[in-house]
């Protein structure tokens, strides 16, 4: 609750923020926004988007990552305008837009064809989409390596493991194969059994027939 109350109260001066940002994608793509508050937008939707995420709330990354692009390329649009005027703020927004989701998908094919698919448009920047996308891909990969949908995975596996059983204690595990044990798997072997895997052959036969009569009578000899 505090994460979209706290959400509720930015949302008062940046509407744009509420949702999955395809509103603010969508003004950056078609250029009637201002590079101030492109920028101001670009800066909070991924804290949003993580505090909102990170308090439990169900959502995807797809679309929030792409609107992050498109607002920051759109304000890189608008003043790469102002040194030399007469490119479209609309053209940098789908670049920036389609290098975000590839680098952060790590998959820098499926995020170019998904900029087009969604966009319908942009084929004529096909040139430097691919160029800015494989660029972004490669530098997200040296510097993190992860994408979107695997960085979470660990944490999905440490909520669905199993909760360990009070006051039990993990058995350790070798470095070189994490599955196998340090020890061998071992039948437990109890104080009685030893005495009796020692006993002369006759003694153990009669105390083994009478288990399984029930009579437990002590054995001659």
């Amino acid at each position: 609750m505090l994460a979209f109350g706290i959400l509720g109260v930015i949302g008062i001066w940046y509407p744009q923020l509420f949702g999955n940002g395809l509103d603010m994608a969508r003004d950056a793509f078609l250029g009637i926004s201002g590079a101030g508050l492109l920028l101001i937008l670009f800066a909070l939707k991924p804290l949003v988007t993580a505090m909102c995420l990170g308090s439990g709330a169900s959502g995807g990354l797809f679309t929030p990552t792409l609107a992050t692009g498109a607002v920051l390329g759109g304000a890189l649009g608008i003043a790469w305008n102002l040194a030399w005027p007469g490119s479209p703020s609309g053209a940098f927004a789908m670049v920036c837009a389609a290098a975000m989701i590839g680098a952060a998908m790590q998959a820098p094919l499926s995020g170019l064809a998904l900029v087009l698919e969604l966009t319908h448009a942009g084929f004529g920047l096909m040139v430097p989409m691919m160029a800015a996308t494989g660029i972004a891909t490669l530098v997200a990969f040296h510097l993190d390596g992860y994408s979107i949908y695997s960085a979470r995975l660990p944490a999905f596996a440490d909520d669905s493991a199993p909760a360990a059983a009070p006051g039990s204690q993990a058995q350790p595990t070798s470095r070189g194969d994490p599955g196998r044990s340090l020890q061998p798997d071992r039948p437990e072997v109890r104080p009685a059994a030893r005495t009796l895997s020692r006993a002369p052959r006759p003694v153990r036969q009669k105390i083994f027939q009478a288990e399984r009569t029930g009579y437990h009578a002590r054995p001659e000899g």
